[in-house]
């Protein structure tokens, strides 16, 4: 009886799972982000404003806002590294392909 012989490569390699793991957790963090601001404000808008001695509502509508434009760089960084990852690993199985049929 002979041993299994192992299977085939798919061409994956720890990093290209390192990248979109990295991927997935800055776009579902960036929406995480998105809702909270946006809950906050609608909650601002809706509700009676209970604020802190010194705070004004502006200034909660303007952290929020800006708490906005994290959660968009964030979903955003997050699609870069989830292409760039795709380019990089579809680049290695051309290489791979190109070099297994003996063409450069």
């Amino acid at each position: 009886m002979t041993a299994p012989s192992a299977p085939p490569s798919s061409g994956t390699t720890r990093s290209d799972r390192v990248r979109d793991a990295i991927a997935l957790v800055l776009v579902v963090a960036g929406i995480i982000v998105l809702v909270v601001a946006f809950t906050r404000n609608r909650e601002l808008a809706t509700q009676p404003i209970i604020l802190a001695k010194g705070q004004t509502a502006f200034s909660l509508f303007m952290r929020n806002y800006y708490l906005d434009f994290v959660g968009y760089g964030m979903v955003a960084l997050g699609i870069v590294v989830g292409v760039s990852s795709y380019a990089l690993h579809a680049r290695r199985l051309r290489r791979e392909r190109g070099s297994e049929r003996g063409v450069r």
